[in-house]
């Protein structure tokens, strides 16, 4: 029915196949007016067709996408093939990739792309004629459609990183995955969480502390983090399980059941899922854990969590380059000491000398998270706290911005700062600038 209305009423009015594109403005008013009511949709229609005409049949399609709803849908769906294309053909998601691209001009736009656009599109993003080739042939192989199919198929949601959904941490980091692939629970993204990694060859002490710390936290609803790998990971997934707390497991290949690695931890992906967690990647299903891969991964789990602990980790261990990615981040850094005997204690011990926080129970771990222990809620704060500790918690937290917009004098200010700070609530992440734990 509504399909037959825009039609007739567009050429009731208009006798020719072009019209003005400022009458589009007056036609969409009218016709949702009639249909669903008004809907504002002046910017996307001006964004989409930013010439001066726009052809007649192309404004009845997209009325008609307007009426079933699905018009942000596709071009979400869209998105998202083209981001997978770009990720599917650079070797790594570099700043300066993802600045260009959050600049992209034609962003907003109908992304129907031809040849031309494809071309100035891998220009704006500074590729190499290399990736532009693999970038071309990519693009024109493959298929939104078959691509959206393969993630329903599959049980795969997929969001990118222009969506609301899209978690604050993980798109504040210069290098954030252009697309990020969930199966489970994907609220747990914005939740307060800690990510716990070590050592694949992890000791029995090692996996006792993991109980304790675990334990400790189970009070708190406080999300963990590792990353489904042998030793230190697993027991994190496991005690997180047991404990009923919800975790996330950062997967260094695909998330569908036929990609899922390490393979002997199949079963357990399957109980995180099934108990409210979620499995997430950067990379598409079907898409094999390559050694390269797992450095990349570690960045995602630093970079979602409000902070990071090491539990036993040798000189060379995967899970210190999480506690590197942590650091970059401006992210809390626990780790747990060990014996001086154990080549396992290495990692932790470095970190130390070197600042992180000695973590000897799980209170430290809540303190760094700003939770009090004892009634597993955030410190109470006088109003002049509170209203620092908002803007603080809103990445507005230059002195003088704080200063100025809240009306205190340094001196009053700096009291307050102060006071943030013993509640370990607040920490200094740059002369004159403050972040939240």
């Amino acid at each position: 029915m509504y399909s037959r209305l825009a039609s007739r009423m567009l050429k009731t009015n208009f006798k020719s196949s072009f019209i003005p594109i400022q009458a589009c403005e007056h036609i969409i008013h009218e016709f949702t007016l009639f249909v669903k009511g008004i809907i504002c949709l002046n910017k996307a229609i001006f964004s989409l067709f930013p010439n001066k005409f726009i052809h007649l049949a192309k404004l009845e399609v997209l009325l008609n996408r307007i009426l079933l709803g699905n018009w942000d849908y596709d071009y979400m769906n869209h998105l998202t093939f083209l981001l997978y294309i770009l990720a599917k053909s650079v070797s790594s998601i570099r700043p300066q990739l993802v600045e260009a691209l959050r600049q992209w001009p034609q962003l907003h736009h109908d992304l129907n792309l031809n040849d031309p656009d494809l071309k100035s599109f891998c220009q704006h993003l500074l590729l190499t004629p290399a990736q532009t080739e693999k970038f071309l042939e990519n693009y024109n192989a493959g298929s939104a459609t078959e691509f959206i199919k393969l993630l329903k198929k599959k049980g795969i949601h997929a969001i990118n990183i222009f969506e609301n959904e899209y978690p604050e941490l993980l798109n504040s980091i210069p290098d954030p995955p252009l697309v990020l692939y969930c199966r489970g629970n994907s609220s747990l993204l914005n939740s307060k969480s800690v990510a716990i990694v070590g050592s694949r060859k992890a000791s029995s002490y090692g996996k006792s502390v993991v109980e304790k710390i675990i334990s400790g936290l189970s009070e708190h609803g406080v999300v963990t983090i590792s990353g489904l790998a042998f030793g230190i990971d697993a027991s994190v997934h496991d005690e997180s399980l047991k404990h009923n707390l919800p975790t996330i497991a950062v997967l260094g290949g695909g998330i569908d059941n036929d990609s899922i690695y390490p393979r002997e931890h199949y079963l357990l992906a399957q109980r995180i899922l099934k108990s409210s967690g979620l499995i997430i990647s950067e990379y598409p299903p079907l898409a094999e854990a390559m050694k390269h891969q797992f450095i990349a991964r570690n960045r995602v789990i630093a970079a979602l969590s409000q902070a990071t602990v090491i539990i036993e980790a040798a000189e060379k261990s995967g899970a210190l380059f999480t506690a590197d990615f942590a650091a970059d981040y401006n992210r809390s850094v626990l780790a747990v000491p060990g014996s001086i005997t154990s080549q396992l204690s290495f990692g932790p011990h470095e970190l130390i000398k070197k600042g992180a926080a000695l973590l000897s129970s799980a209170d430290d771990l809540l303190f760094e998270l700003g939770i009090d222990p004892i009634s597993g809620a955030v410190p109470k704060l006088k109003p002049d706290e509170q209203s620092v500790w908002e803007c603080i918690n809103c990445n507005k937290g230059e002195f003088e911005y704080l200063a100025k917009s809240l009306s205190f004098s340094p001196a009053q200010l700096s009291i307050i700062i102060t006071s943030l700070e013993l509640k370990n609530l607040i920490y200094q992440s740059a002369p004159q600038v403050y972040s939240p734990k």
